[in-house]
């Protein structure tokens, strides 16, 4: 096997079709209360792959139609005479319905299916491609923004679904910058909210009108983390971001009518991260965040009308909820993704709508190791996109960061064959300090990246940067333990 490294950051891509519901939200909604047939599905509704046998049956003889394309159903619908066979990618909405020998007519009810779409690998020649974001505009074309640092500095990138694989630098200011943050308004312009390093990291503003005009909107000099950015119907531009001061860590909201006009929109809080927002028709602001709860994050969700009065736990019964994301369609419907774990220890980006007609999240990925950055977006037509880094290092092996160590599991196997780290202060520097043990400390791992033969791990907490150097045996097909640079 060879010993030489490859660059590991892979931002993938999935597009998904919902065709055209814009029904509201009743889940069956009756004909003709007390009579005709009751019909229903089999199997349930969720995510299969690569296909679904989908079978219609009804507790008495009748006639079934049927629509797949989000429309009501009507007698004049296709009527169904055998297992409808669903292979399109993305979701499909099926409504359906029966009428018995008498003419009565059923109720109607509606379940929805996800196939499973292939991933496309959108930056193969990427030196570090990190912390993608996703937009789509008026017209449907598919934004995205993501750091690289391709000709030597941390910069942003861009690249539209007319030329993929062709990206623009749109930064290159000579600091730092990453993590973008993207919104377009009804102009299609492309409005951006960033970190950049300003002697302290700082959240800054550009749009498409004139990507060299930026506008340092935090300016805390305490340490600011860009969250989201939204534009309203009537123009506004409205930001979160993550505020670090010694005390706490919330969650700030601020809007382009007053930049320094601010509010936190999370406090009290435990130890906030992975914060989204966007806005309705109404203006209305919504966000999603994660925060600790009997020391697991969990989802949140609160708005604008009410920001401690609305605040409220998403999916409690869950585990480790991390890297959640919120949109909104014409419909006013909230979509929301986010990166779970499983009792596996592995991955999964799950969904759902504010008017999901299923009990449960839909599981959107396969499993993976290390998920995160999950984002989802809604295009006019009713189409839904989803994109996820997915953290590999070209030998067969994913890195995934827990709070305090970062595991590797063999790709091939999906088995666990390595882990080093565990939890440290800021006190903590490793071999040759005052406290040297841990010798790999971690307070709270946000991020990693790996490169060639380093790792490179982010600790929020202590806010600083371990650049390790991994040493891999092939007679052993593990990986050992890094070595702190």
């Amino acid at each position: 096997m060879a010993k030489s490294w490859l660059p590991v950051f892979a931002v993938i891509a999935l597009s998904i079709a919902l065709a055209g519901c814009k029904e509201n939200n009743t889940y069956i909604m009756s004909k003709a209360e007390g009579q005709g047939p009751a019909v229903s599905a089999s199997p349930r509704g969720g995510r299969y792959s690569p296909d679904v046998q989908v079978t219609l049956t009804a507790d008495e003889p009748c006639t079934i139609y049927y629509t797949t394309n989000g429309t009501r159903p009507t007698d004049s619908s296709t009527r169904y005479t055998t297992s409808l066979n669903i292979t399109q990618p993305g979701f499909t909405p099926l409504w359906f319905f029966g009428i018995d020998r008498q003419r009565n007519a059923g109720d109607e009810a509606f379940v929805t299916y996800y196939v499973v779409a292939s991933p496309e690998n959108l930056t193969p020649s990427s030196t570090d491609a990190q912390g993608p974001f996703i937009v789509t505009d008026g017209s449907d074309n598919i934004h995205i923004f993501w750091g690289d640092d391709i000709d030597g500095d941390d910069d942003i990138y861009y690249m539209n679904s007319s030329a993929w694989g062709t990206s623009q630098n749109i930064t290159n200011t000579g600091y730092d910058c990453n993590y973008p943050r993207a919104a377009v308004d009804s102009s299609d312009v492309l409005h951006v909210f960033f970190i950049a390093d300003l002697g302290n990291q700082e959240g800054v503003y550009m749009n498409s009108t004139s990507w060299a005009t930026t506008v340092n909107v935090t300016n805390t000099g305490t340490g600011s983390y860009p969250a989201d950015i939204a534009v309203d119907s009537s123009g506004t531009v409205h930001v979160l971001w993550k505020e670090i001061e010694p005390s706490s860590t919330d969650y700030w909201y601020a809007n382009s009518t007053n930049w320094s006009s601010s509010v936190n929109v999370t406090g009290p809080s435990t130890n906030v991260n992975y914060g989204k927002m966007c806005v309705d028709s109404t203006n209305t602001v919504h966000v999603v965040y994660c925060d600790e709860v009997d020391g697991q994050y969990k989802l949140f969700y609160t708005n604008s009308l009410d920001w401690a009065g609305n605040r409220t736990i998403l999916y409690p019964e869950l585990g480790e909820s991390e890297w959640c994301d919120i949109t909104v369609d014409s419909q006013d419907r909230l979509h929301i993704s986010w990166s779970q774990k499983g009792s596996d220890g592995l991955d999964r980006v799950l969904y759902f709508d504010s008017d999901s007609f299923e009990p449960d999240p839909i599981v959107v990925s396969d499993p993976f190791a290390g998920t995160s950055y999950t984002c989802v977006t809604v295009g006019p037509d009713g189409s839904i996109h989803f994109i996820w880094e997915a953290n590999f290092d070209g030998k067969g092996y994913l890195y995934a960061a827990t709070r305090y160590s970062v595991q590797v599991i063999e790709c091939e196997t999906g088995k666990l064959v390595g882990e080093f780290g565990s939890y440290g202060n800021m006190d903590c520097a490793g071999r040759g300090s005052a406290c040297p043990h841990p010798e790999l400390p971690f307070g709270l791992i946000s991020a990693l990246s790996v490169w060639k033969d380093r790792l490179f791990v982010v600790d929020q907490l202590n806010r600083r940067i371990a650049r390790l150097r991994i040493i891999y045996d092939p007679s052993k097909r593990a990986v050992s333990a890094p070595r702190k640079e």
